[in-house]
């Protein structure tokens, strides 16, 4: 029998503060529903305007890449759309690479 429930459906939460790491469930929610309304509304300056489009184009197709594993039409798993998941994964990883090189560069000014 399940006792009363104390976490007003927080649950979650309180077991990521617990452990201090994201379940692949939260991680998979984050990107699925809350990045939008995170990452897209954060207040960005006028002069990080390259960091700003580097990061939407990072998340960008990082999220699409995600949205397609998370979901499951009829005839979603055909080559081409398996082959654009791929090069989300991979325009993903690039673009994080150009971060970090930018990352790198301004750390050493």
């Amino acid at each position: 029998m399940l006792g009363e429930c104390t976490c007003n459906g927080y649950m979650s939460v309180d077991k990521r503060r617990a452990r201090s790491t994201w379940t692949m469930e939260e991680f998979m929610t984050f990107v699925e529903t809350l990045s939008p309304f995170v990452f897209y509304d954060l207040p960005w300056q006028p002069a990080e305007k390259e960091i700003k489009d580097m990061f939407e184009t990072q998340w960008t197709h990082l999220r699409s890449a995600v949205l397609f594993c998370l979901r499951s039409h009829p005839g979603q798993h055909t080559p081409d759309r398996l082959n654009k998941t791929r090069q989300h994964f991979d325009l993903y990883g690039f673009a994080a690479q150009a971060v970090r090189l930018l990352h790198h560069n301004l750390a050493g000014l």
